[in-house]
């Protein structure tokens, strides 16, 4: 078995690296253009000449237009140009710097050094070079540009392995009179360090019929060595075989020369050295997250930190496993480590800290779940870290829990704008929060965009029963009968709860024909229902109309002299003689 062993630990300059920053200064229509700088932030060592080699591998098929202050080595095939022709279409630019005494149209400020950087602790002012590059066929946005990867520092020496590139806080500029503040409209840092030895395989032949169950480890303390046994963890006797073992040097650094590191400072060290061999028994226990023992998990990992690197997968579940626990500060700090260990969060990370934080705000204060969630996808789309259509479910199932199905619905049409689209989870979860709302002819609108996008198959019998069970308890029987009957067009055969819901809701409005009915109707399609008492809600029985005699009602003084009145009225003109009526002669 072949073990690929790498050193990048330096012990008289632990903290010292290279930084590389890209600055974007401008849009193009087709690109952007970028001041890149090197800082050689290390105390001791200095790149001298030839000087230094940057390379890197687009993410697309970007490129460069035009350089100031540097060139790349080789121009490529630009063959599908005709008239601008770029400086470089390669694939894999390799940057040089330019020499002193360059023309001024070609150079730019800090620049043209021939490749030269003093440390930082000796000579700042010398410590950083410059070149402007102008790149195109790319993306123009901070949404759409894509981060180049693979980076590569070469100098006389060894070299200087880097980490992947990763987005932060955008720099600041201060204008020559020291009045005016600008920002670069998008920055990214790479990280490099010295690469103290080479690259090692081991490769070591043991004698036949031995069982090897321990790992000969040998651990560089300052200048002495020791060698001492270690079990290979989770690694079985068969899998291991009789006739080869692991011989891995790992350069770890005295107690007296370096301050404790955390566990992700650790994976990122590994992780610059070039380390990729994870245990896959081991990644198996890393199922704690997912039910919610992040802590137990976190201290799994700090324990095996030296044997077993953790990737990317790892370190996003033990976020979740913070967030399954509700402890938000804990996901964050936890990020925070990643991040300047030089690991990436993935866009799985994410939603489970969008989720935390949804979860969080309706406990609280449901008025601020839509800005702080807002702030989530805000660093989500500064770090580069794409949406899927698990962000949108999540923020859509939380908005509807606390009843604010009109926003739901908004981000539910933009969904597009990100290139992600509804699945059935969306569509479940809207059509229920649209009958929790009462509008029910929204809901089967949205149940007929779902089978038109293809999901009409996940509109089984369980989720009809639920739509039926919402559509009883805000008492829209009618409209609970026309999904029943939508349920059966659509081949779903329902159950002895589904008719049982249905006639005790219709027994409960006093509709015993209908209940009946769909009684009988179970009883020809084999369901086995049974006849049972369905009690009748008060509010919908038909009361007896009960004459009620009407009591003689005491007069009240100006109702009794008004009567006298009026009876005295008549009294008067019955004495008055009243006209016969004429009556009409014949002639």
């Amino acid at each position: 078995m072949l073990i690929p062993i790498t050193h990048a630990y330096d012990v008289r300059d632990p903290t010292g690296n290279i930084t590389i920053k890209w600055d974007v200064m401008s849009w193009t229509p087709d690109g952007y253009v970028a001041v890149v700088t090197i800082y050689n932030f290390q105390h001791n060592r200095e790149i001298k000449a030839p000087g230094w080699t940057l390379g890197w591998t687009w993410a697309e098929k970007e490129v460069i237009w035009s350089m100031l202050g540097a060139q790349t080595t080789e121009q490529g095939d630009c063959s599908r140009f005709i008239e601008n022709i770029p400086h470089s279409c390669k694939k894999k630019p390799i940057v040089v710097d330019l020499l002193p005494g360059t023309p001024f149209n070609q150079q730019i400020e800090n620049c043209c050094k021939g490749g030269v950087l003093n440390s930082w602790f000796r000579d700042p002012a010398n410590a950083a070079s410059s070149f402007q590059v102008s790149v195109g066929v790319a993306g123009n946005s901070n949404r759409t540009v894509k981060l180049p990867k693979n980076f590569t520092l070469k100098a006389p020496g060894p070299g200087y392995p880097c980490g992947p590139a990763r987005i932060v806080r955008p720099t600041k500029f201060l204008t020559p009179d020291k009045k005016r503040v600008t920002y670069a409209f998008m920055t990214w840092n790479v990280t490099c360090i010295h690469g103290y030895l080479r690259i090692q395989i081991v490769n070591v032949r043991v004698k036949s019929g031995m069982i090897l169950d321990e790992a000969s480890v040998r651990i560089t303390v300052g200048v002495r060595t020791k060698t001492e046994k270690r079990p290979i963890l989770g690694l079985d006797k068969a899998q291991l075989g009789r006739n080869w073992c692991l011989v891995m040097t790992r350069p770890i650094a005295s107690t007296e020369t370096q301050e404790p590191m955390s566990a992700i400072d650790n994976w990122a060290d590994m992780h610059r050295r070039g380390d990729s061999w994870v245990n896959t028994h081991a990644e198996q226990t890393f199922k704690l997250c997912e039910n919610g023992f992040a802590s137990y998990a976190e201290k799994m990992v700090k324990s095996l930190a030296n044997e077993i690197f953790p990737g990317e997968r790892i370190c996003d579940l033990l976020i979740i496993g913070w967030c399954v626990d509700g402890k938000l500060d804990e996901a964050n700090r936890l990020a925070g480590e990643m991040y300047r260990g030089g690991f990436e969060l993935g866009t799985m990370a994410f939603n489970a800290i969008l989720d935390c934080v949804c979860k969080l705000c309706r406990k609280k204060d449901p008025f601020r779940l839509q800005s702080e969630a807002e702030n989530v996808l805000v660093d989500m789309d500064t770090y580069g870290v794409p949406r899927n259509v698990e962000t949108f479910n999540v923020l859509i199932n939380n908005l509807c829990k606390i009843r604010k199905t009109e926003e739901a619905l908004k981000v539910f049409e933009r969904m597009g704008e990100w290139g992600c689209y509804p699945n059935e989870e969306t569509f479940l979860v809207l059509i229920r929060s649209l009958y929790q709302a009462a509008r029910v002819g929204e809901g089967d609108e949205m149940i007929d965009r779902m089978k038109s996008a293809g999901y009409g198959d996940k509109l089984d019998k369980k989720a009809y029963y639920g739509f039926l069970k919402i559509l009883c308890g805000i008492e829209r029987i009618d409209h609970a009968l026309s999904v029943f009957q939508k349920m059966k067009k659509d081949g779903c055969e329902p159950g002895v709860k589904t008719y049982e819901l249905l006639m005790e809701k219709l027994c409960a409005h006093n509709r015993v024909d209908k209940a009946n009915a769909l009684f009988n109707g179970a009883k020809k399609r084999g369901v086995p229902v049974t006849q049972k008492e369905y009690p009748v809600d008060p509010r919908y029985l038909k009361k007896k109309v009960k004459a009620v005699k009407k009591e003689k009602k005491r007069e009240t003084l100006p109702e009794k002299m008004a009567r006298k009145r009026r009876r005295l009225k008549q009294i008067r003109l019955s004495f008055v003689k009243k006209p016969k009526k004429m009556t009409r002669r014949a002639y």
